[in-house]
């Protein structure tokens, strides 16, 4: 039985027949894959960068237990709103957790978008998912703007640290030992980036594709180690077909609402008074501040003017204060393949990250190297011992 498989960002669908393209493809019309497919379910391929592929140690609990723990553990490791974000999951042992995060928004407005054209959804998988996995060899595919990295034995990483090349080469020259990696097109001559990975692993195998890297990842889609997206809460993220009998509730909100609005405004009207009351004592406590009171609208004017420029103004140091932190932490990053950031916050002129390494151990070394450029260690220990908090400020 012919089975498809969608890579969603390029709109690439591939047909296969026991997980091994056919060759037969359709490039860019989700119609006229609707009318290949009928009513057979489709497997779908996301984009590697919309999800977040980590692992969190848990107490060995049962199943009906194991999700509250996990989204307890990946929380640490977020720097946004876990309830925004949608959690799939697999047992690594009996403590440790493989996890996919990614955001509803991405998923609602696939499902949507596919809900569309009536097409069925079997799987959906993440991209660097489908890395082939190995302990002793460091997979790469290498494209024109992102890096899929995957070091033997760990979990795949995705990149766009510019420049590319570069970047390539300081991990690899960090990792060594034997590597794939993957071309999407033959190049009858080495590239000088292909030079030096040869010469920064023991082993470097080059595999080239014909007609571009998909089929190389194809059967991986039909492998039991890869997780799909599109289970556990699945439901939620698909828009239910309206019906007389959902409209229900929309219509009874829509007539309470215009009984309500039928209220006389006074309320309204105080309110906004209020509100203007408490703008205008505002600035003419900062007018009187600058010396300069406030005596027309005109005054207004060029007073909010000023707030704004001088915001726009702290918004530009800022960034430039968080890029700076960036660059002096980037080198220490680069040089321990051991720790990977696993989350970034901003606030108040002070950049956390959360840092996880390979083992705690691992942190002996790693410590002094963060202090060294400027970041402070969180005295409060995290409660994984393989991650560490770190505070650097960015005046």
């Amino acid at each position: 039985m012919t089975q498809w498989v969608l890579w969603w960002e390029s709109k690439l669908a591939l047909a296969t027949s026991a997980g091994l393209p056919t060759g037969d493809t359709l490039r860019g019309s989700l119609s006229a894959l609707r009318e290949r497919v009928g009513d057979h379910p489709i497997r779908v391929v996301l984009p590697a960068e919309w999800g977040l592929i980590t692992e969190v140690t848990v107490p060995a609990v049962s199943d009906a237990k194991l999700g509250a723990l996990v989204a307890y553990a990946v929380e640490d490791q977020l720097a946004t709103d876990l309830e925004s974000q949608h959690l799939v999951y697999a047992r690594v042992n009996d403590q440790r957790v493989r996890v996919i995060v990614i955001a509803r928004a991405l998923l609602q407005e696939l499902f949507e978008e596919l809900g569309r054209h009536d097409l069925k959804i079997e799987q959906v998988v993440l991209e660097s998912d489908l890395l082939p996995r190995s302990d002793t060899q460091t997979q790469i595919i290498l494209r024109r703007d992102q890096i899929l990295w995957c070091a033997a034995g760990q979990l795949p990483l995705v990149l766009d640290v510019a420049p590319l090349a570069e970047t390539l080469i300081q991990l690899a020259n960090q990792t060594q030992g034997d590597a794939v990696l993957y071309l999407d097109q033959p190049s009858s001559d080495p590239s000088d980036l292909v030079r030096a990975l040869d010469r920064a692993f023991q082993t470097l195998t080059v595999r080239e594709a014909q007609v571009g890297l998909e089929p190389w990842l194809l059967p991986r889609v039909y492998q039991s180690d890869v997780l799909n997206v599109a289970s556990g809460e699945f439901a939620r993220h698909v828009t239910k077909p309206v019906t007389p009998r959902r409209l229900m509730p929309l219509m009874v909100a829509a007539g309470l609402f215009m009984v309500l609005s039928l209220v006389p405004a006074l309320l309204t009207i105080r309110h906004n008074q209020a509100l203007a009351q408490a703008e205008r004592s505002r600035l003419e406590t900062i007018a009187a501040a600058l010396g300069q009171p406030i005596q027309s609208t005109a005054d207004v004017r060029a007073l909010k003017v000023r707030i704004d420029a001088a915001l726009a103004s702290r918004r530009t140091a800022d960034q430039r204060g968080v890029v700076a932190a960036l660059n002096r932490l980037a080198p220490v990053m680069l040089a321990h393949p051991e720790c990977r950031l696993v989350a970034l916050q901003y606030a108040d002129a002070t950049l956390e990250l959360t840092v996880s390494a390979a083992e705690a151990s691992d942190w002996a070394k790693l410590d002094p190297a963060f202090t060294a450029v400027g970041a402070s260690l969180d005295p409060q220990p995290h409660q994984d011992p393989t991650l560490h908090h770190f505070l650097v400020h960015t005046p």
